[in-house]
């Protein structure tokens, strides 16, 4: 069995999100070896806030201004977000946005893209809530249309999206950005199978669930002619991050992998930004050198 790669959260949102702790813990991640580091995206919090975290500090920093910084202060970790709200985003700007991450960072972005769900995001960006679904795929269709190397001149004609002919450059590093897809519902996993690299799951606790939903997205890759196998299934793990944890986090992982997942998201209960930064390392060092 292939050793897992493994992905952590940095702390971009709630109550210990700040500057200090941010760029200790991307460091922090680049030194200890991690494969990936992943920020998530708020646009608002709304003002009766809805979500355990924001109730403590609606604090979230933008995930693509975040990440450029990030990338100059690290050299190995790929940059990802977990997720990117792909309908709230104009699509030309974004592909400018992450073509440029790209490059300057030496081909490190894993692009996670989402439907999103808060009702106040899609009223502020003036998107109807029930169009998410479609402009998602249009947006990703738009993305890998203008970030192809074999042409400068792109265009584009979609429902939502049209570009006549135009230049775009400079293009990602990478041959091919990885798009990977968050979600559990079923259209979520068959978007995955038809238009994306990579799967980002929560459903750590849930292995069977796991499985299942990598089966939805392998007959609806094999369904489109695509390569199963080509698809990182990825998982988030949250842990206490104690050190009497280490054989259990050990195993729990081994059962991700029986399942099926390749990439292992960690994320960690934690008392403050020190004590994150503390507890990745900790794992590091701990558990993931053990694979």
């Amino acid at each position: 069995m292939t050793a897992p790669r493994f992905g952590i959260r940095i702390l971009n949102y709630g109550r210990d999100a700040n500057r200090k702790g941010l760029i200790e813990q991307a460091r922090a991640t680049d030194e200890e070896g991690y494969y990936s580091l992943w920020v998530a995206e708020r646009l608002v919090v709304p003002f009766n806030a809805n979500q355990g975290w924001s109730k403590l500090s609606p604090a979230c920093y933008e995930v693509l201004t975040l990440l450029s910084y990030v990338a100059g202060i690290t050299d190995k970790v790929k940059l990802g977000t977990f997720v990117l709200l792909a309908p709230l985003r104009n699509p030309i700007v974004l592909a400018k946005q992450v073509a440029t991450m790209d490059e300057l960072s030496k081909g490190r972005m894993i692009l996670g893209l989402g439907l999103g769900w808060m009702r106040e995001e899609f009223e502020v960006s003036n998107v109807p809530l029930k169009e998410r679904a479609p402009r998602t795929d249009e947006t990703i269709a738009f993305l890998r249309e203008v970030w192809r190397k074999d042409r400068k001149k792109v265009q584009f004609s979609g429902r939502f999206f049209k570009l006549r002919p135009m230049v775009f450059d400079p293009k990602p590093r990478q041959e091919h950005v990885p798009i990977w897809i968050g979600g559990e519902s079923i259209p979520a996993l068959r978007r995955t199978g038809r238009l994306g690299d990579g799967w980002l799951s929560n459903t750590w606790r849930q292995p069977a669930r796991i499985k299942a939903g990598a089966e939805v997205i392998r007959k609806e890759a094999e369904a489109k002619g695509r390569s199963f196998e080509d698809i990182t299934i990825s998982c988030k793990l949250f842990l206490k991050g104690d050190k009497s944890e280490r054989s259990s986090a050990v195993r729990r992982v081994e059962k991700l992998q029986e399942v099926g997942v390749s990439h292992v998201m960690v994320d960690f209960e934690h008392d403050s930004a020190s004590d994150y930064t503390r507890k990745l390392r900790s794992f590091a060092r701990d558990v993931m050198r053990s694979f």
